[in-house]
């Protein structure tokens, strides 16, 4: 127990004397997990540290944009998300249970830059929707 103390207290000292920080700058792409998420603040606010107009770079499975889209999209009938490949694919393709064949196949073979893809959900709330729980309505490829 004493060693155990001892360590905390050795601990707790160098972290008040090396002051880790988390550094973001401003209008710059910040890389918060190398290789995997990236931010970018238009402007933080030097008062208070609250950062303005932040875009998102997820290169993930798309579970952070679904967190986002269910703790975020409220009641709201209409939703717009817009992000970047490959989470948003991954979103879209784990989100999507039912819809027009044809329009799935495509989806499902290729989701370029610049797609849109509608989805339905049949739930009163955002943070109701489940995977698999989307009918595709539109997809729709750049030309």
């Amino acid at each position: 127990m004493v060693r155990s103390r001892h360590r905390l207290r050795i601990l707790q000292t160098d972290i008040a004397r090396t002051k880790p920080t988390f550094a973001l700058r401003e209008q710059v792409i910040n890389d918060i997990v190398p290789g995997r998420l990236f931010l970018k603040a238009f402007r933080i606010d030097k008062a208070n540290n609250r950062l303005h107009d932040v875009v998102i770079y997820d290169f993930g499975d798309g579970t952070r944009l679904l967190d986002l889209v269910r703790s975020k999209g409220g009641t709201s009938r209409r939703l717009l998300l817009v992000g970047h490949n490959p989470s948003l694919e991954h979103l879209a393709k784990r989100l999507i249970g039912s819809g027009d064949r044809e329009l799935r196949s495509r989806l499902n073979a290729k989701f370029p830059t610049g797609a849109l893809a509608i989805l339905r959900f049949d739930s009163r709330d955002w943070a109701g929707i489940a995977e698999g729980g989307g009918r595709l309505e539109v997809f729709v490829r750049p030309r």
